[in-house]
């Protein structure tokens, strides 16, 4: 169960063309689970 890796830098990438607060970032990591 270590696909983390891949959606962090999935979400990395993704939080860099959309500059998006901390705040919402955190709100991501905690939906990936239910997404994957």
């Amino acid at each position: 169960m270590r696909m983390m890796t891949w959606h962090e830098d999935k979400i990395k990438g993704y939080v860099k063309t959309r500059n998006l607060p901390q705040r919402q970032i955190s709100k991501i990591m905690i939906l990936l689970p239910l997404l994957s």
